[in-house]
C-alpha cells in the first residue's frame, strides 16, 4: 500500500534522471504537487506503470524523502518490474526508510516475496531497527498527569510541574508515588519505540550506564528536557540535538509530553548537525566564492572556536574560523568555499573537516541549468548569519521584470517553494524562508525583506513591480507584511491563508483584555500580529486575490471569506476562488494549492506601481523581538552563590537554545567575566540579580527603574534599554527563587511581544497578568515613558 502520510508536495524537484535510468520518458514538466496528485490517481486506477513513471519524475536526491522511492517501488512491483522495484526500495532505505513491519505486510510488495533479495532486505531493516533500539537504553517509562497550559500560547508559562521544580519539589518519581496533584504510572513505549502521551503528561525514564560517557541527545519534547537534573530547552516540537554527559550508574531524563529521543555516541569533540547544512545551488558555468553554514556541536567541557575546512570537487580548500562555541552546546557557523571552474548540471561533492580532531564529512552541491529553480545564500547585514532564498527565474531572462515574492507554508523549504511554481515568462518568483517558527513577524519579516532586496539586486528586477503571495502560514505572512507596508506591493494574494493567531486558534489564543491598563500595554506591544486591526491598510491595495479549499480542515475557509468581506466593505473587490471539495493541500493537472495560475494572472493584469521602498511602512513599538535582529550574547552572573550561578547559566542556555533553534538566531552564552570589548556591536542579555551579575552596573536602564518607589513591590523583572547603538536586556529577580521565576518566561515568543520593561510579583505563578506589577516603555533618555506605561 502506498504511503500517503506524506504531505502533498514534498519539495522534490522534477527530474528526468530517474526516468531515463529506468528507460522511461518524462511527461510534460509539472509542479511536484501536480505530479504527486496524478501519481495517486494513476495508482487508484491501477495504472501502476504510469504511476511509477510519475513518481520517478519527482525524485530529487537532495530532498531524500524515503516515501517517494518507496511509493515508486510499490507501483513497480505491481507492474511486475521486479528489479526496478528492488532498486527503488534500496534507495528508500538509503533515504531513511525504517519501517520493517510495514514493508513485510504491504500487499503491493507481495510479488517480491519469492525473490532471494526479499529476506536480505527485510533483515537489513530489522538490523537497522535493532541499532535504533540500542540508542534508546530505557525499556519503560513513568508518566504523571499534572495541571498544564499550553505555554506556546501563554505569556507566563508556569505549568504545575514547572512550579514544583521552582519550589524544589519535583523529585524523581516511582510507580504509584504522588507528585503534586498526580500519581506516577507506568508508560510503555509505542510500537515505533517512542514514548508519548497527553500534553499534560510529564515523562520520566531511568537506565544504568556501565561508565561515564558523552553522548549526543536528539529529542522532540515540547518545552523542556532534564538530564540528570540539568534543565535544557526541549525543542518545542523541533528536533533538538545537544551534547550531554552521562554518569556511571543510574541516569534520569524528565520531559514533557513525549520522549522521542535517541543517544548517539560522541565520536568527535566537534561534529556537524548534517541536517542543518545550508549550501547554495550553483548555476551552470558559475564560478566564484560562495557562502554556506552548518551547525557545529561542541561536545567538550570548554568553550572555544573551531575551524571549518571546505573544498568543492577538485577545487582548493578554504578555512573559516568560528566565534567561540559554548561548552556542551552548538552554534551555526558560516563558512565559504571556492568554485574556480564552471560545472555542468549535476552534483559536486563538498568536503568539510572540523579542526581539533573534529568530524569530516561530505555533502552534495546541486548544479542546475540556467532556466531551473535555484537556491542562493547571502550574509545578513543585520546579524552576520548566512541566510538564503530560492529563485524560479523568468524564462525570458530579461532585466527590469516584476518579482513575485512567494512565502512558504509551515515547514516548507525555500527551494521546495520555488519548485512548486511553474516558470513564468513575465517575472521571477523569489521564495524566502521564514526565520524558524515565525510566520512573517519580527525578525522573520526582516529576513523576508532582506531576501527580496538581495534578489532584486541579483536579478536586476523592477523594485516597483513586486507581487506578494503565500500559501498557508505564508498566506498569513502575506497579509501580515502587506498590511505593514502596503505601498510596496503591486498586488497581494493568499492561498489557504489565515488572518492572525487570534482568528486561527481563537480558543487557544484569546485576545487580551484591553480594559486592563497592563494588558493594554502588552496588546500594544503585540500589535504587529493583529492583522485585523490593519484591514484599512490592506484595502489601500486595490489588487488582491484569495484561494481556498472549501473543505480545508487545517485553516478554515472562513479565514479567506472574512478577508473578502472586510475588503468588500472597504470598496475593494478581490479575486476570489474556492476549490470545491478541497482540503488544505490539493492539486489538479493544471493547478494546485500553491500555484493557482488564475490568481497570478489576475494580479499581473491589475497591477499598480509600488513605491520600491522595501524598508518603509508602519513603524512598530520596540519589543524584545528586536534583540534577535543582531547577534545576541547572554551573560550569566557568577558573583553569587554556586546555586545562583548555575540557575543563571541554565536560564541563559534555555532561552538561547530556543532562539537558535526556533528563531534561527546567532546566540552565545558567556559568564560575566567576559571583557566588555567582546560585547561591542552585539545585543546583550544579562541573567542574574543586581548582586550576582558583575555587568549589572553597565545596564543602561535597569538601575533607575528598580530604584523607583513604584517598583518596590516587584520581585522579578525583564528590562530592555539602549546602550551605544545596541540593546541591553536583563532577566532576573531579588532572590534566587525570583530569578528562576523570570528565567521561566520567554519574552521573545513569536505568538506575542513584551514591551521594554516588565515587573512581576510572585502572583504571576498562579494569576497570570494579575501578577504583573507594571509594564511599559522607556523614553530616549532611559526614563519611564508615563504615556506608554501602566502600573497595578
Amino acid at each position: 500500500m502506498l504511503r500517503w502520510w506524506m504531505r502533498c508536495g514534498t519539495g522534490l524537484a522534477v527530474s528526468a534522471a530517474w526516468a531515463c535510468w529506468l528507460g522511461t520518458q518524462p511527461a510534460q514538466a509539472q509542479t511536484p504537487e501536480r505530479l504527486l496528485n496524478l501519481a495517486k490517481e494513476a495508482y487508484n486506477q491501477k495504472r501502476y506503470a504510469a504511476a511509477s513513471d510519475l513518481y520517478l519524475q519527482v525524485i530529487d536526491k537532495t530532498s531524500r524523502d524515503p516515501g517517494i522511492p518507496y511509493n515508486a517501488a510499490c507501483c513497480l512491483a505491481q507492474a511486475d518490474r521486479i528489479n526496478d522495484a528492488f532498486r527503488l526500495l534500496e534507495l528508500a532505505i538509503e533515504y531513511g526508510w525504517k519501517n520493517a513491519d510495514h514493508l513485510a505486510s504491504d500487499p503491493d510488495l507481495k510479488r517480491l516475496h519469492s525473490d532471494p533479495r526479499w529476506n536480505k532486505m527485510r533483515d537489513k531493516l530489522v538490523g537497522l531497527r535493532a541499532q535504533e533500539e540500542s540508542r534508546r537504553p530505557w525499556k519503560a517509562a513513568l508518566g504523571i498527569d499534572l495541571e498544564w497550559r499550553d505555554s506556546y500560547w501563554h505569556y507566563f508559562r508556569f505549568t504545575e510541574h514547572r512550579r514544583l521544580m521552582l519550589e524544589g519539589k519535583a523529585a524523581s518519581g516511582r510507580e504509584g508515588g504522588p507528585l503534586g496533584s498526580g500519581t506516577w504510572y507506568r508508560l510503555e513505549p509505542k510500537s515505533d519505540g517512542w514514548i508519548y502521551n497527553r500534553h499534560n503528561t510529564v515523562i520520566q525514564v531511568d537506565w544504568d550506564e556501565p561508565q561515564e560517557r558523552t553522548v549526543l541527545l536528539t529529542s522532540h519534547p515540547r518545552e523542556y528536557i532534564s538530564i540528570n537534573g540539568e534543565l535544557r530547552f526541549g525543542g518545542q516540537g523541533w528536533q533538538h540535538i545537544i551534547p550531554v554527559r552521562l554518569k556511571k550508574g543510574k541516569n534520569t531524563i524528565v520531559c514533557d509530553h513525549q520522549l522521542v529521543a535517541e543517544l548517539y555516541p560522541a565520536h568527535h569533540p566537534y561534529s556537524f548537525i548534517s541536517k542543518t547544512l545550508l549550501v547554495p545551488d550553483l548555476r551552470e558555468g558559475e564560478t566564484g566564492e560562495f557562502r554556506a553554514s552548518v551547525t557545529v556541536l561542541n561536545a567538550t567541557p570548554k568553550a572555544g572556536p573551531v575551524t571549518i575546512t571546505a573544498g568543492l570537487g577538485n577545487g582548493p580548500n578554504t578555512e573559516t574560523t568560528s566565534r567561540p562555541i559554548a561548552a556542551m552546546n552548538a552554534r551555526a557557523v558560516g563558512f565559504s568555499f571556492r568554485v574556480p571552474e564552471g560545472y555542468k548540471p549535476g552534483e559536486q561533492l563538498l568536503r568539510l573537516t572540523l579542526s581539533d580532531g573534529g568530524e569530516t564529512t561530505t555533502a552534495p552541491v546541486r548544479v542546475v541549468g540556467r532556466t531551473e529553480a535555484y537556491q542562493r545564500t547571502f550574509i545578513s547585514r543585520f546579524d552576520g548569519m548566512v541566510r538564503h532564498y530560492a529563485i524560479n527565474p523568468s524564462s525570458s531572462g530579461r532585466a527590469d521584470q516584476p518579482v513575485v515574492l512567494a512565502l512558504p507554508g509551515a515547514g516548507w523549504e525555500a527551494r521546495r517553494t520555488a519548485q512548486s511554481y511553474e516558470q513564468r515568462s513575465w517575472g521571477h518568483i523569489v521564495c524566502p524562508l521564514f526565520r524558524g517558527a515565525t510566520n512573517g513577524e519580527g525578525v522573520s519579516r526582516q529576513t523576508v525583506l532582506e531576501s527580496l532586496e538581495q534578489a532584486i539586486k541579483e536579478l536586476r528586477a523592477d523594485p516597483k513591480q513586486v507581487f506578494l503571495i503565500g500559501y498557508s502560514a505564508g498566506g498569513h505572512g502575506a497579509w501580515q507584511i502587506a498590511s505593514l507596508n502596503p505601498g510596496l506591493f503591486s498586488g497581494v494574494g493568499a492561498s489557504a491563508g489565515w488572518i492572525s493567531y487570534f482568528t486561527y486558534m481563537p480558543t487557544d489564543r484569546p485576545r487580551l483584555d484591553t480594559t486592563d491598563p497592563v494588558q493594554k500595554i502588552f496588546a500594544r506591544a503585540s500589535s504587529e500580529i493583529d492583522v485585523e486591526a490593519r484591514f484599512d491598510a490592506l484595502a489601500t491595495i486595490p489588487n488582491v486575490g484569495l484561494v481556498h479549499g472549501d473543505r480545508d480542515k487545517v485553516v478554515s475557509v472562513n479565514e479567506s471569506r472574512r478577508v473578502k468581506k472586510e475588503l468588500e466593505r472597504r470598496g475593494v473587490k478581490p479575486f476570489y476562488h474556492e476549490q470545491p471539495g478541497a482540503d488544505h493541500g490539493w492539486a489538479t493537472s493544471t493547478a494546485d494549492q500553491v500555484d493557482f495560475p488564475p490568481l497570478l494572472d489576475h494580479l499581473k493584469k491589475h497591477s499598480r506601481p509600488g513605491t520600491g521602498d522595501i524598508w518603509g511602512g508602519e513603524r512598530l513599538p520596540r519589543t524584545w523581538h528586536d534583540l534577535l535582529a543582531r547577534p545576541v550574547v547572554a551573560v550569566y552572573g557568577t558573583n553569587g552563590t554556586a546555586e545562583e550561578h548555575e540557575a543563571a547559566r541554565t536560564g541563559a542556555l534555555m532561552l538561547m537554545d530556543r532562539c537558535r533553534l526556533i528563531y534561527s538566531a546567532d546566540c552565545e552564552v558567556v559568564p560575566d567575566t567576559v571583557p566588555l570589548a567582546d560585547l561591542r556591536g552585539k545585543n546583550v542579555l544579562l541573567y542574574g540579580s543586581p548582586s550576582s551579575n558583575r555587568l549589572w552596573e553597565e545596564h543602561p536602564t535597569a538601575k533607575g527603574l528598580l530604584k523607583s518607589p513604584s517598583a518596590q513591590k516587584a520581585t522579578s523583572f525583564l528590562m530592555l534599554g539602549d546602550r551605544d547603538g545596541v540593546l541591553w536586556g536583563s532577566i532576573g529577580g531579588k532572590t534566587l527563587f525570583d530569578c528562576r521565576v523570570a528565567y521561566g518566561i520567554d519574552p521573545m515568543s513569536q505568538m506575542y511581544a513584551f514591551p521594554d520593561w516588565v515587573l512581576l510579583t510572585r502572583e504571576v505563578l498562579d494569576k497570570d497578568f494579575e501578577g504583573v506589577h507594571g509594564a511599559g516603555w522607556f523614553n530616549r533618555d532611559g526614563k519611564i515613558d508615563d504615556q506608554r506605561s501602566a502600573w497595578r
